[in-house]
């Protein structure tokens, strides 16, 4: 047996969570993730973030992987289909998202995109575009969504989590317009830095989120389940996950004060994912959570896949 020491006393090395009914856990964390190797604190080179990204059916969970790599307009350009074969992706279809678009350079992005689309088809396939700023124009945005057609295009309002309470009725507004007009623009926010947004206002955003019913996406500092003090991070992905999919099945009563309870929950022990989802007192058939997540699709861009799947077996058991 292999011993751990902590503090001069000897002591048998913990054990592996043990099999639990996780149905609806793999179901809520099924293509959760969008690989973004190459930016912080990960800042991987191209070429061994698309090694690190074709070695993931290595992981305990496998299916977590949404896009396969996270990509800026620029390193777009570098991908063909040499680099992807010699990383390691064999015959498979990689797909991409593309961030960090700014307003003004949209349409750039949008031609772009629909280019490496129309070339790589079978190869390459970009899944979605990611634009960040304050000044969205309603008919760029909705000429961007239609150009990109299948590409999922989803807007980050820049700005510091102070100002969300003030300027979100217009965020709502605009993207209400949108999709009355036919275009499901997706809404993405940040998990830190200077435009991190907070849990107290993740919290409030949920209801909005709900009842919006357009794609969501967060992302930076969200690669750890739960919120746990030895990592800093304000926020755990399957709190987030939960209390998205908890006010769709519960609506109105499942608050908004609850789901910043759930979105820094700490407990493992607090989720149930037998037959469904649940969490103190609160539930979410299977049927109606994969129904939910046809709803209102969901995704985190994290630069890592491993802190993920490690911390899911170590708090949670590895799959059933």
């Amino acid at each position: 047996m292999r011993f751990w020491r902590s503090r001069g006393v000897e002591a048998a090395a913990p054990q592996e969570p043990q099999p639990r009914s996780t149905e609806a856990l793999e179901a809520r964390v099924a293509g959760l993730f969008d690989y973004a190797g190459t930016f912080p604190p990960a800042s991987l080179g191209l070429e061994a973030a698309l090694a690190e990204s074709a070695r993931s059916p290595r992981l305990r969970r496998p299916g977590l992987v949404g896009a396969d790599l996270v990509v800026s307009v620029q390193d777009l350009a570098g991908l063909d289909e040499a680099s992807l074969r010699t990383s390691g992706f064999g015959d498979t279809e990689a797909k991409v998202a593309v961030v960090g678009v700014e307003d003004r350079r949209l349409d750039d992005a949008v031609v772009d995109v629909a280019e490496k689309n129309d070339a790589w088809a079978g190869v390459l396939r970009v899944v979605s575009l990611e634009a960040h700023g304050l000044n969205f124009p309603a008919p760029a945005l909705t000429t961007a969504a239609k150009a990109l057609g299948g590409v999922q295009l989803y807007v980050e309002p820049r700005m510091a989590d102070a100002a969300w309470a003030q300027n979100v009725a217009g965020v709502m507004k605009l993207l209400r317009s949108l999709k009355a007009d036919g275009v499901r623009v997706g809404l993405k926010v940040r998990g830190s830095g200077p435009t991190a947004v907070g849990p107290q206002t993740l919290g409030w955003l949920t209801p909005h989120v709900v009842a919006l019913g357009n794609p969501f996406k967060a992302t930076a500092g969200l690669h750890h389940p739960l919120l746990e003090p030895q990592y800093g991070n304000p926020v755990g992905f399957v709190g987030l996950a939960a209390a998205l999919r908890l006010r769709q099945g519960a609506g109105e009563a499942f608050t908004a004060a609850e789901a910043v309870q759930c979105v820094t929950e700490t407990d493992p022990g607090a989720f149930g994912f037998d037959g469904g989802l649940s969490w103190r007192g609160h539930s979410v058939p299977l049927p109606r959570l994969l129904q939910a997540r046809r709803e209102l699709p969901f995704a985190i861009g994290s630069c890592s896949l491993r802190e993920p799947d490690a911390d899911l077996v170590r708090l949670f058991g590895p799959p059933a």
